[in-house]
């Protein structure tokens, strides 16, 4: 029997997440107030489960990310939004 190294899928996330190299982190230009919060997967994961939460935020990276899973065709409608 192998050790687990994780507790949970949010667990293997969180790795996936932070152990991109700066290179590979793709940014979110997040529309917010009058313009854009520029931030990386890292501070956009933190802004949304960190302790301290910017209701208004979290609430404009969620649109954000929703809209941008939204596929062009439906075929593939129901999956993508299921990996957020």
């Amino acid at each position: 029997m192998g050790i687990v190294r994780w507790n949970s899928l949010f667990d293997v996330i969180d790795e996936q997440i932070t152990g991109l190299s700066v290179t590979e982190q793709a940014g979110l230009s997040v529309p917010f107030r009058a313009g854009f919060v520029h931030m990386s997967p890292q501070e956009a994961r933190d802004a949304v489960y960190g302790p301290r939460q910017d209701r208004e935020l979290r609430t404009a990276i969620w649109q954000h990310v929703i809209r941008a899973a939204r596929p062009q065709s439906s075929q593939d409608a129901p999956w993508r939004l299921l990996m957020i």
